[in-house]
């Protein structure tokens, strides 16, 4: 006798997931490669022999459409796309990808180029071109619509050294934004396409005179008197100056929330946590990591270093599809990574945490793909045959299915919608096919901020910071003393475990006692007159 098991299963509380899997792989580098899909797996088919820009951009299942370094797109079969040479005059500093709202076929790529280039976009279909060996389209740059010039507000071209990409408001839209000495320029990509006429906003800021690098990005949405974070790091030489900005998505403007400087006498690199509670900020001059808080930083700063390498360039910090955060050391062999990124005072880096297996690092990593603020569309209608061998079909309202929809044997899929999943006759479930219906909410990372009217304006001087770089650990690992070495007086000092978890300890004349701590891996937390630096030690 044939069984089909159909479960439906009632969730009350929204849960951080990924159904789809549009950023599920990273080429970056010197033919280096990533695959983030519970377990992470080196790639070692790149084409992509260097180049300043990243960006990557794969299938809701996860695999791979195409890859940039900025200057040219390859595409799943690691070729040069059909037309995909000569991308932005192969000038890209910067570059981010957004899937079209209404047909998912096609991605616009946006690129910042170097001084005295221009700002413009390109179009990729992936129902057009050749035939890849599973006999679907390998995807092409659509003539006419290739290194297009975006204007500003008043018509004229312009350059700019970066470009990120933020949620709107209404959950269907983004807004697409470079920064141009003292202004941002935003456009919206909607249903209907993309805008090309800017929204124009004042950053408050006064423009570097001459650059070498830069980067622009975004955090993820808070909710607050504005919804996300815009930080703007601007490689100057001798002099470093990066920005933090207060930015309306429903408007798509620069606001006067919030702002913060942070100062240094090496280019920094920054990237929010999951929530934009805590920013990340990487030194390219010394390999230091530092940690903001930004949920308690109101009146002063509260931040930590809780990494230092005089030895290594630190160049990119990027967040992955699972908030995991990994770190660029250039020309390194491996990926560093940031762990516990979401505990202020318990996070930590592992230096080696993804060996490239001789691929090398360059200047950047792959920013994440980002549609809309809702991951989940309003509704599916099925009526064919399914096509997915394993696949989460995720809706904000309704799921129906219909006339001719057939989940075959060994397929396994997953419907969730928030108000109710359909199956009206003719839809077949057959043996040894699998298949889930669960009542869920679409997924929500929004953090809820403080919500204040205080307009908050901070700077970080990191050029007075670098005598705390000056402190050492030992022995370590450590049986009975951890002692500590520094050059400023020590205030106080905190253990946690590797989780973030508090661990009681005792300290005096620069020593802690850790006989009675567990063996295993520990942070220590050292505030001194200086500020506040983190390290890891071992108890045996």
């Amino acid at each position: 006798m044939k069984k089909i098991y159909i479960t439906i299963v009632l969730s009350l509380l929204p849960l951080l997931m990924f159904a789809q899997g549009e950023n599920d792989n990273w080429y970056f580098g010197n033919y280096a490669g990533v695959r983030f899909t519970g377990t992470t797996t080196t790639l070692l088919d790149s084409q992509r022999a260097s180049g300043f820009a990243s960006g990557t951009v794969s299938d809701n299942s996860g695999n791979l459409l195409f890859y940039t370094d900025g200057s040219q797109i390859r595409n799943r079969a690691h070729q040069v796309m059909e037309n995909g040479l000569g991308i932005n005059n192969g000038t890209a500093w910067q570059v981010s990808f957004v899937k079209h709202p209404t047909n998912p076929k096609q991605y616009y790529v946006f690129t910042s180029n170097f001084p005295g280039g221009i700002v413009s976009y390109s179009l990729i279909d992936m129902s057009l071109g050749a035939l890849g060996t599973n006999g679907e389209p390998l995807g092409k740059v659509v003539d006419g619509v290739k290194n297009i010039t975006l204007f500003d507000d008043l018509g004229g071209s312009y350059s700019s050294f970066g470009v990120t990409v933020v949620p709107h408001a209404d959950g269907k839209s983004v807004w697409v934004c470079f920064p141009r000495d003292i202004k941002m320029y935003s456009y919206l990509v909607n249903a209907s396409g993309l805008n090309t006429y800017p929204v124009v906003s004042n950053m408050n800021i006064t423009p570097p005179t001459s650059y070498y690098n830069a980067k622009v990005s975004s955090s993820p949405t808070i909710s607050s008197s504005f919804s996300n974070y815009i930080s703007l790091n601007v490689w100057a030489g001798i002099y470093n100056e990066s920005k933090v900005m207060s930015f309306n998505n429903a408007t798509g403007k620069i606001t006067n929330d919030y702002l913060l400087s942070i100062v240094s006498l090496t280019p920094t690199t920054t990237e929010f946590n999951k929530d934009a509670s805590i920013l990340y900020v990487g030194m390219n001059g010394s390999g230091n990591i530092y940690a903001i808080d930004m949920l308690s930083s109101s009146t002063s700063l509260v931040y930590n270093q809780i990494y230092n390498n005089p030895n290594l360039e630190c160049y990119a910090i990027q967040r992955n599809k699972y908030n995991d955060i990994y770190i660029n050391y250039r020309d390194r062999d491996y990926l560093s990574k940031i762990y516990n990124p979401d505990v202020y005072g318990g996070s930590s880096v592992m230096l080696n945490a993804i060996n490239l297996q001789g691929r090398t690092t360059t200047e950047s990593l792959p920013p994440l793909l980002i549609t809309a603020d809702n991951p989940c569309p309003d509704s599916y209608t099925l009526t064919v045959p399914e096509t997915y061998v394993d696949h989460t079909y995720q809706a904000s309202n309704t799921i129906t299915t219909h006339t001719n929809y057939i989940v075959e044997q060994d397929q396994n899929i997953r419907m969730k919608a928030g108000n109710y999943i359909l199956l009206l006759p003719n839809t077949q479930v057959r043996y040894s096919g699998t298949f889930l219906a669960k009542i869920e909410d679409c997924p929500s990372t929004i953090r809820q901020a403080r919500k204040t009217d205080q307009k908050i304006s901070l700077t970080l001087d990191l050029t007075k910071d670098a005598k705390a770089d000056l402190l050492d650990i030992y022995p370590n690992p450590a049986t009975d003393m951890l002692y500590i070495k520094s050059n400023s007086k020590i205030k106080n000092i905190e253990v946690y475990d590797i989780s973030g978890k508090k661990i009681n300890s005792t300290w005096s004349d620069n020593k802690v006692d850790v006989k009675s701590i567990p063996s295993g891996a520990y942070i220590i937390n050292i505030q001194t007159e200086n500020g506040k630096i983190t390290k890891k030690f071992i108890k045996k």
